[in-house]
C-alpha cells in the first residue's frame, strides 16, 4: 500500500499491516504495480523506483533512465511495467525487466493529465481528469477516444469480467467492453447517474461482484453482469 506519505505498508492477509523499509525517502509514492510472480515496482514523486523482487520483502532503487518527467501512472500487463508521464510531453515508458531499465517512447500520447491506468482483455487502458481515454496492445502505439459529455473529472479506471469501469467526481459511471468505446451501465446511453451527487474513486471486482467507492464511504455494487449498480 502507497500514499501520500514517506511510508509504504505490507500486509499478507489485509487485516495486519507492517511498515517497509525503503532505500530512499519520498514526499510521495505515487502508484504501485505488481505481477504474478513477486514483483513489485512502486513510482515515487522524485522520479525513483524501488523494485522488488520477493513480494515486497527487499526493495532495491532505479529510476526511469534519469529522467525529471512527471512520471504519473504505473500500470503491469503484457509482460512489461508501464509509466504515462502527466505533465505536458506525451511520454511513456516501460520496463519489461521487472522495473530496472525503462524504455521511453516520446511523444506517444496527447499531452494530458493522465491520472490512472488498468490492464485487462489484452490491453493497457488510461483516463485522465476528463473522461479522455486511451488503449494500447503493446504501450507503444496508442487509440485515444472520451467517454462522452459531462465526464469531467471522471479519473478512475478498473477491470473485471470482460469490461472496463470509469468513474470520478463527475456523478456518472461508465462501461466499456474494449476501453475506447463507452455507455451506461446496462442501456444504450453514453453514462450511468448515480442516484447522488458523488465524488466517485476507485472500483474493483472480485468474487464476482463489482465494488464502487465515494470519497463519503457509500458504495455501489453490481452483482450479475447485465444488472446496473446498487447503491449501498
Amino acid at each position: 500500500s502507497v500514499g501520500t506519505s514517506d511510508t509504504i505498508w505490507q500486509s499478507n492477509n489485509g487485516i495486519d499491516w507492517s511498515t517497509v523499509t525503503m532505500n530512499t525517502e519520498e514526499s510521495t509514492w505515487k502508484s504501485i504495480a505488481s505481477d504474478k510472480l513477486g514483483n513489485v515496482v512502486v513510482l515515487g514523486s522524485d522520479q525513483n523506483v524501488e523494485i522488488s523482487n520477493d513480494h515486497g520483502d527487499t526493495w532495491t532503487l532505479s529510476d526511469i533512465n534519469g529522467t525529471t518527467q512527471n512520471w504519473n501512472v504505473l500500470v503491469y500487463g503484457n509482460n512489461k511495467f508501464l509509466s504515462i508521464e502527466s505533465n505536458g510531453s506525451g511520454d511513456v515508458a516501460y520496463s519489461t525487466d521487472n522495473g530496472e531499465n525503462w524504455t521511453i517512447v516520446e511523444n506517444a500520447l496527447t499531452p494530458r493529465n493522465w491520472i490512472n491506468a488498468t490492464y485487462g482483455n489484452g490491453r493497457f487502458v488510461i483516463i485522465d481528469n476528463n473522461g479522455n481515454t486511451a488503449i494500447s496492445f503493446d504501450g507503444i502505439s496508442w487509440q485515444e477516444n472520451s467517454i462522452g459529455n459531462n465526464t469531467s473529472g471522471m479519473s478512475y479506471v478498473s477491470y473485471g469480467a470482460g469490461i472496463f469501469i470509469a468513474s470520478g467526481d463527475s456523478n456518472i459511471i461508465s462501461k466499456s467492453a474494449d476501453g475506447l468505446h463507452w455507455r451506461t451501465w446496462g442501456n444504450d446511453s453514453t453514462v450511468f447517474t448515480a442516484t447522488q451527487e458523488q465524488d466517485w474513486k476507485s472500483s474493483a471486482y472480485g468474487s464476482s461482484e463489482w465494488i464502487i467507492v465515494s470519497a463519503s464511504g457509500l458504495v455501489f455494487n453490481k452483482i450479475e453482469t447485465g444488472a446496473a449498480p446498487v447503491l449501498r
